[in-house]
């Protein structure tokens, strides 16, 4: 589950997906990432992301992107079960998500009550001390890169579906459905989904009673 919210720059599979991503896009020629948003059934604002290798997505988002790019399936109108939109904390500050062991995360809790700050702010200072670090941010860029590989070979792991993606014929997914992919209509309810039901049961009388037409001129045709 941690993988779910791993900050996407340490995670060398994001740009991999965002740029599978945007090359079939563009071969359908789908020139508005709204459209490309609505077919997978997503915020328009979670779509650059994407693209960006930014975002990893969950589980039933990777369903989707599988079915979006192999086969051309549309997803408009369908929910989404998670929220990309952020709540701010207060002005000029957003949330970020910390993935801390449960004993890191009571010791922290621990040490914040003990000096007067909340684990917020704590973090808030120890994030302001390593930007301004730099020492500390090149040893942290070289262990990052030397864990890519290990990073990648168990994100693999746990997303068979982005395997697929991965994996697959990129060229061929470009090609299925083609430019005219497009939206698909969004459910009829009401009274414009009887009129269409009565349309077709009188498409089907229709073509019934010519059916029997023909048969009836057929017949008469053999007898004389």
């Amino acid at each position: 589950m941690a993988n779910n919210f791993l900050d996407p720059s340490l995670n060398p599979l994001c740009a991999k997906l965002g740029a599978r991503v945007l090359k079939v896009r563009l071969a359908r020629g789908i020139t508005d990432i709204a459209d490309a948003a609505k077919q997978l059934g997503i915020p328009t604002g979670a779509y650059p992301l994407l693209e960006a290798g930014r975002l990893m997505p969950a589980p039933w988002l990777l369903e989707r992107l599988k079915r979006w790019l192999w086969e051309g399936v549309s997803f408009e109108g369908h929910k989404h079960p998670a929220s990309y939109h952020a709540e701010a904390l207060g002005k000029n500050w957003i949330p970020l998500r910390i993935m801390l062991a449960p004993k890191q995360r009571k010791l922290l809790r621990a040490e914040g009550e003990r000096i007067g700050l909340t684990s917020e702010e704590l973090v808030a200072i120890a994030v302001d001390r390593l930007l301004s670090a730099p020492v500390v941010l090149s040893t942290l860029k070289a262990a990052q890169d030397a864990i890519r590989k290990a990073q990648m070979v168990e994100a693999l792991k746990l997303y068979p579906d982005l395997r697929v993606i991965l994996e697959g014929d990129i060229d061929l997914a470009c090609k299925i459905a083609g430019p005219e992919v497009r939206p698909s209509p969004a459910p009829k309810l009401g009274l414009e989904q009887l009129v269409e039901q009565i349309d077709e049961v009188n498409r089907e009388e229709l073509d019934d009673e010519n059916a029997t037409k023909e048969k009836t001129y057929s017949e008469w045709d053999e007898t004389t």
